[in-house]
């Protein structure tokens, strides 16, 4: 009895239309269904293949997946949906048998075989995937560099005999959805089709030309075929930008940002890694120069320190900056020594600056103008660094991303309460309140804004910080009530920024835009809230960025334990108390409110951190010599 038989024999409520004996099989699609569940991934399997059929088009499917007993429907999966009630989903056509294939070993594509029977199940209102896995079953023999340039000769002769047969008004999409041995990167995608022009593909969930995700493509073939993309669908549908060039240069293009990406993300790894241990290391030299008896050599062991922690403070700002060149040719450990170099550069030069707390907000004002400038032009320093938006990773193509906002939240927090101030010195009140709030306005605004930040997260933590900031530079003491009015006016700040994203077209909206849809459509947006959660408590045991807010909690704490005075000293300072409360509250809600989780605390610690001890280490000009001059 064969597979079909046993699923019409056994299925509850079969699905009639569908004639079994010509139809491909997929015996354990619920089983795939259920496997999905829980992981809140927004997406329903089979959506594809059902929009499909409700519209009147078949599904077909090429593809060596039968060998003796064993039966592997794996890119069936793409175009199949549920067969009536039972376990089994299905797809109207195809060919699964092991002559499309060499008995070679490796084995690869038969071309002649695949543009037979490719030509032969060709039908009107028919979509169709076939596999042509030469590459990889040459990885998974072991093959050699040899054998594997073969099996990538030959899978473009299948190709193009697959090709051979296609009419003017056939769309065809050519993908890679796993990158080979299985070394993240990014992986190749052609569309050839009616009404597409040449170009680099994007959409608008990356909003970057040459990049889309794996979730665009079943959208662009509804969108091609003029079918609704139902909510359950993630993804936005592709086009093209005008890129200059001939294809030879797009593609000689895409290779190198794809080496890039490969040294950025190796690079990444590293940083990730180096970070916390040279955190840590200066924490534990912080607590030493504040509690030992140095004698002759405390100020110099302070100075050391208090440079040190301006290098750790500006450290993750040079990665960015260097993201505006090519750094893969360099290799590893030029570099870190380049990005640790210009840190220690920028930290040195920022060190001589009187009175101390000229140095905080000359670092502040660093990171904060880099990332505003940078967001505000495309965000080409976001892209495809080391502390960016990583285009293997794919949570973002572009805007603000949250290490990004972590810094540039902790710089407008100390800029704003310096902009209160030094107004407040000439012009009390009003106008001085009127400074701090622009200052915050602005970050918001770059981290929100549809198509420049479009930080639905950090809109939501930098909201109330800026709301309590405000009322303790007026004066007014928090209460339960002005932090719900805060609340309150962030969500509706939220609310606008998404009215602003609906009013513009589909294919322009960002993911604010897209998640109030998939809402309001009773799509799976509360999967989205429930996966960015779960990322955020995984984020405390898969990061290594989780010893920097730990050492810094420690440093607190034994601080407080053994150099009580000076603590108390700083915090009596004006304004001090505005700014640990705002700086804590800030990582609160930006690791409860981020999928990074703990990483947006980290990345805030590194600069929040190193400037309380540059003040609370800087003697004689510093805690005990103008404590009205500066916060």
């Amino acid at each position: 009895m064969t597979v079909a038989e046993q699923v019409g024999r056994r299925t509850p409520h079969p699905d009639r239309s569908i004639d079994l004996r010509s139809a491909i099989v997929v015996p354990d699609l619920r089983a795939v269904v259920a496997d999905n569940e829980g992981r809140h991934q927004g997406a329903v399997i089979g959506a594809l293949g059902t929009a499909l059929a409700e519209h009147g088009w078949q599904t077909a499917v090429v593809a060596d997946h039968d060998r003796g007993a064993h039966v592997d429907r794996v890119a069936a999966l793409a175009l199949a949906r549920p067969y009536g009630d039972g376990p089994a989903g299905v797809l109207d056509r195809g060919s699964v048998g092991s002559t499309l294939t060499t008995d070679t070993s490796p084995r690869a594509s038969d071309p002649h075989g695949l543009g037979v029977t490719v030509g032969a199940l060709a039908a009107p209102r028919q979509a169709t995937i076939v596999e042509i896995g030469d590459v990889a079953w040459a990885e998974a023999a072991g093959a050699g560099r040899a054998a594997r340039r073969a099996a990538v000769a030959g899978a473009d002769v299948a190709l193009a005999a697959v090709t051979q047969g296609l009419g003017p008004n056939d769309l065809l999409i050519v993908l890679a959805s796993t990158a080979p041995s299985g070394r993240e990167q990014p992986t190749p995608f052609l569309l050839v089709g009616p009404g597409v022009r040449p170009g680099l593909a994007e959409s608008a969930t990356t909003r970057r030309a040459g990049y889309v995700t794996l979730p665009d493509v079943a959208p662009t073939i509804l969108d091609a075929l003029g079918i609704p993309v139902p909510a359950a669908m993630n993804g936005t549908p592709i086009t093209a930008d005008a890129a200059g060039g001939g294809a030879r240069e797009r593609i000689a293009t895409l290779r190198s940002a794809i080496a890039e990406a490969r040294f950025v993300d190796r690079a990444t790894g590293v940083f990730l890694v180096t970070l916390p241990i040279v955190f840590s290391s200066w924490a534990l030299l912080a607590l030493l120069a504040a509690v030992l008896p140095l004698g002759r050599f405390r100020p110099a062991a302070r100075g050391f320190v208090r440079w040190m922690g301006l290098v750790v403070a500006v450290v993750p700002i040079t990665t960015y900056l260097l993201g505006a060149v090519s750094v893969r040719t360099w290799g590893q450990p030029a570099w870190s020594g380049a990005a640790w170099t210009l840190a220690a550069l920028i930290g040195g030069a920022a060190w001589w600056l009187r009175p101390p707390v000229r140095s905080v907000l000359a670092v502040s004002a660093l990171l904060w103008t880099v990332l505003v400038v940078d967001v505000a032009t495309g965000g080409a320093l976001q892209f495809g660094t080391v502390l960016g938006n990583s285009p293997t990773v794919a949570g973002r193509f572009a805007g603000m991303g949250n290490n990004a906002f972590s810094l540039l939240a902790a710089s407008t927090l100390v800029l704003a309460v310096a902009a209160w101030q030094a107004v407040e010195r000439r012009r009390p009140g009003g106008p001085a309140l009127l400074a701090a709030g622009a200052v915050f306005a602005v970050a918001i605004a770059i981290d929100g804004a549809p198509g420049l930040g479009s930080d639905v997260g950090g809109v939501l933590a930098l909201g109330p910080v800026a709301a309590l900031t405000m009322w303790s530079l007026s004066g007014r003491r928090t209460s339960w009530r002005r932090a719900a009015a805060g609340l309150a006016g962030t969500v509706g700040v939220l609310g606008l920024l998404t009215l602003v994203d609906l009013s513009r077209p589909a294919r322009s909206q960002t993911h604010l835009g897209r998640l109030a849809r998939r809402l309001t459509d009773g799509g799976g947006g509360g999967d989205v809230v429930i996966r960015k959660g779960l990322a955020a408590l995984a984020s405390f045991r898969a990061s290594s960025l989780v010893w920097i807010p730990i050492s810094a909690a420690l440093l607190a704490g034994l601080l407080w334990a053994f150099a009580r005075p000076q603590v108390r000293a700083l915090l009596e300072r004006p304004l001090a108390r505005t700014l640990v409360a705002g700086g804590l509250a800030l990582a609160l809600l930006g690791t409860a409110l981020n999928d990074s989780g703990v990483m947006v605390a980290a990345m805030m610690a590194t600069v929040l951190v190193p400037a309380a001890l540059h003040v609370l280490l800087s003697e004689p000009d510093g805690v005990g010599a103008a404590p009205g001059s500066a916060p």
